[in-house]
């Protein structure tokens, strides 16, 4: 593993790009609060959702994680940032609870409080056309293999060491009862079994089924999705339902009095103008530098990051938009702003579900049928030239 300290601004090479090294440690400590012990192939699935699947190699991974196939949480103290004497600095963030009965904040939240419901208009024989295509394109499908690997082990005293021989794999030969293929796809979709043959026959990929059914499973059903989920988005549209509301009291867990614990210059920023004393950060390329150009700003008079309790439903899962601005110009004008903030301002530069589902939370803004501007911005100065 790579000795990577904290000092001096360190960047990691990973694979084709550079990552902030602070970044790095906060990203692996959101992955590993799921569990102290992960395997290495969850966390480079995790990654690569983050930093894209092409940008970098399991290889390249391993040289800054380990190559162990489970990974300890404990990897967590080789990536933790210092400060000063080694010891990240530790803050107390508090709720000003006096925030949510000023008049600003209730007319921010009473603008972005209203809960919808979307519907898709989905062009069925395009979507199959364009299943039956992936599908017949995607990359072979190999047998099933053993993996033997010989190493000569010298046990001495101080420890043990070993030295790889060889690496062999073997083709899995028996007879297995092959499951129920339409069936599982079908229920993983949610498409009707007709659709399901049609699009398994019409692909002409049942070979690579035989050769290794469970693969064969998990990449159909990961095309299907992919598209059903990519299409829906243009035809989907917001409503609102009436009588079902964001509550402030839920989404800010006001009855949870307890104190969070984050630490300085490391993923939190002290404010004034925000529900904390604190924003706590995921970026400090983006976010960081976002939220004290809105706390320098005088136009801007409150502002928040959106609790994750507060969630859009998209065809691909739950989304959070990352904040809510109040804005009072010279003149008197008042402007709300729900942001999401990210390192490109061209949302096609995004991955893919992370594209789909800030496009749906635009559109659930849009339906909302109130004057709040949604906008995606890396920086401020530049969010309020355009808007204000």
């Amino acid at each position: 593993m790579k000795d990577i300290g904290f000092e001096n601004n360190n960047i990691i090479n990973l694979g084709k790009i550079a990552v902030d090294s602070k970044d790095f440690y906060l990203v692996l400590k959101k992955i590993f609060s799921k569990s102290e012990n992960l395997p290495f192939y969850y966390i480079y699935k995790e990654l690569a959702k983050i930093y894209g699947y092409s940008t970098f190699t399991r290889s390249d991974l391993k040289s800054i994680i380990g190559n162990e196939s489970i990974i300890s949480k404990n990897i967590l103290k080789e990536f933790e940032p210092v400060i000063g004497n080694g010891k990240p600095q530790q803050v107390y963030v508090k709720r000003k609870d006096w925030v949510f009965e000023d008049e600003r904040f209730i007319a921010l939240w009473n603008k972005i409080k209203q809960k919808t419901i979307y519907r898709i208009n989905l062009d069925i024989d395009a979507f199959m056309k364009r299943c039956i295509e992936s599908i017949a394109h995607m990359m072979p499908i190999e047998k099933a293999k053993i993996k033997k690997q010989t190493a000569i082990i010298d046990i001495r005293k101080e420890g043990v060491d070993y030295k790889e021989q060889g690496i062999r794999y073997t083709d899995i030969e028996q007879s297995v009862q092959l499951p129920d293929v339409v069936r599982i796809i079908s229920t993983a979709t949610k498409l009707p079994r007709s659709n399901v043959a049609k699009i398994l026959i019409e692909s002409n990929r049942l070979n690579d089924f035989i050769n290794n059914p469970q693969k064969y499973i998990e990449q159909v059903i990961y095309y299907i999705n992919y598209h059903k989920s990519t299409m829906s988005i243009d035809g989907i549209k917001y409503t609102k339902v009436e009588g079902q509301e964001y509550s402030y009291m839920d989404v800010f867990n006001t009855e949870d009095t307890r104190e969070i614990i984050a630490y300085l210059d490391s993923n939190a920023l002290p404010v004034d103008k925000s529900v904390y004393d604190y924003v706590i950060y995921d970026s400090e390329t983006v976010e960081k530098p976002f939220a004290e150009a809105l706390d320098n700003d005088e136009d801007v008079k409150l502002f928040f990051k959106i609790p994750k309790r507060f969630t859009i439903d998209t065809p691909v899962g739950s989304y959070t938009p990352d904040w809510a601005v109040y804005v009072e110009t010279e003149n008197e004008k008042k402007l709300y702003f729900v942001i999401e903030t990210k390192g490109t301002d061209d949302i096609s530069q995004l991955r893919g579900v992370e594209n789909i589902k800030i496009s749906c939370g635009k559109a659930h803004f849009y339906g909302l049928g109130v004057d709040v501007t949604w906008a995606q911005a890396k920086k401020w100065a530049e969010c309020k030239k355009r808007y204000v």
